[in-house]
């Protein structure tokens, strides 16, 4: 447990919940008010009665709509899974991308042809990330040289998300008990130049994140 000091101040840097990162769109409403047309006699003000006229009867657009209409929504593209077996970490140690279509050193431009334009752009401890239309909770970081450094999944985009059978896929972790940072439970893996945290909110629960941090880059990217 007292091991997991040594990575607390990565994991302050990494620590997010993806299912917050996509961006909702801002509406304005305008209320275009009709001129009244000039009373031909005084009019005892006891009443203020207004007639609108039903200018073209539709329902009142509900709360939930105030995003974009399906024809607005972007096309979801396939949702590949990032497999976690025996393969993962010795493809990642390549920085090798195992199932899921977006890899460690990948540029932004190819993430924007798989995965549309970006969303949000927001700066969280140093480090810039960024969601991408077509890809629900899942966001990137890029060094300088617009290549991806980090990867933030939730464990919708990965194959397997009990601890147990993680650890037999991969092996034990270096490291593993409660994060000092946020309170969960965390796998600690290594693979080449690249951490991975493997996250649920306890020993007992499933998997709802991983975060995949490439340190080198990370360490060459001071002003990204």
């Amino acid at each position: 447990m007292s091991g997991l000091k040594r990575f607390a101040f990565l994991l302050i840097f990494t620590s997010m919940l993806v299912m917050g990162c996509t961006t909702a769109s801002d509406r304005t409403f305008e209320i275009i008010s009709q001129e009244e047309e000039p009373a031909s006699e005084p009019v005892t003000t006891v009443e203020s009665v207004t007639t609108v006229e039903p200018v073209t009867t539709k329902e009142p657009v509900p709360a939930g709509e105030l995003s974009p209409k399906p024809k607005d929504v972007p096309e979801q593209v396939e949702q590949k899974k990032l497999l976690l077996d025996q393969e993962f970490l010795p493809r990642l140690a390549r920085n090798e991308s195992n199932g899921f279509d977006v890899s460690i050193g990948m540029t932004k431009d190819d993430v924007i042809a798989k995965y549309g334009q970006v969303t949000r752009v927001e700066v969280y401890e140093g480090g810039i990330y960024y969601a991408f239309e077509k890809l629900p909770e899942g966001i990137f970081y890029f060094d300088n040289k617009n290549r991806v450094y980090a990867i933030h999944l939730s464990a919708t985009h990965l194959s397997e998300t009990n601890l147990t059978r993680i650890i037999d896929a991969l092996g034990p972790p270096v490291e593993q008990g409660e994060s000092l940072v946020d309170g969960d439970y965390t796998l600690f893996y290594k693979a080449g130049d690249n951490e991975v945290f493997i996250s649920a909110e306890s020993s007992e629960a499933s998997v709802d994140k991983i975060r995949i941090i490439n340190k080198k880059m990370l360490n060459d990217c001071r002003s990204c």
